[in-house]
């Protein structure tokens, strides 16, 4: 399982979303936590701009005003959510591969801003 995080100090540029995107293409990963996305709403366009994994979902934690923000994102196709926990200043997260994969295992995440 690859995993990125990454504190990307705000989502609002184009050319910062589409160098993020690049990256994320290049890499692959399963699961992508981007922290300080300066984001009160991060909808399905904004997330697409960010990654273009067809199959994907994702959880926020909105920001206060101009600050913070998480913004956790996986590939559906081979993991599904079973918990989400949001704090003031952290998510939570635990998935499971999905069952069609074979072996089944249970990942815990956290990913936070301080």
């Amino acid at each position: 399982m690859k995993i990125i995080s990454w504190n990307v100090k705000g989502l609002g540029s184009s050319n910062k979303r589409r160098v993020i995107k690049d990256f994320l293409r290049l890499e692959n990963p399963d699961v992508v936590m981007i922290q300080e996305t300066k984001k009160e709403k991060c909808d399905r366009r904004l997330v697409g701009s960010v990654w273009t994994v067809r199959n994907k979902d994702w959880v926020i934690l909105p920001a206060c005003g101009a600050s913070g923000g998480i913004l956790f994102i996986w590939d559906s196709k081979k993991l599904c959510k079973e918990e989400v926990v949001l704090g003031s200043f952290s998510i939570s997260f635990m998935v499971q591969t999905v069952p069609h994969l074979g072996r089944i295992f249970g990942w815990n995440f956290m990913t936070f801003m301080v």
